[in-house]
């Protein structure tokens, strides 16, 4: 994961969400949807920019940056399942938890 930190700090904040659902073994249905938000400024709570690939929708969503108020989180928030990868604003605790 890539990480900067500054005062005021904006960060890109783009994503792609997706899930794969099988049955005894066969691909049944599959999405990927991408978003992009542009620059955006991070929350006071959110210092540093981050990227990280293949994390679960629910493990982000416990993170600082899950729990924010950002549109990236807010677009996440009514999945319950798939994945997600994506650049965002993320608290310190959450770069060294996604390490």
């Amino acid at each position: 994961a890539l990480f900067a930190t500054a005062h005021g700090l904006k960060c890109i904040q783009d994503g792609t969400m997706s899930d794969v659902v099988y049955d005894q073994g066969i691909v049944i249905s599959s999405f990927s949807q991408h978003f992009s938000y542009g620059f955006a400024k991070c929350s006071s709570n959110l210092d540093r920019c981050a990227s990280f690939t293949n994390m679960s929708i629910l493990d982000f969503l416990k993170l600082d940056a899950g729990k924010d108020n950002s549109r990236f989180a807010d677009s996440l928030r009514h999945e319950e399942v798939g994945w997600i990868c994506g650049r965002c604003c993320m608290s310190q605790d959450d770069v060294e938890h996604i390490g």
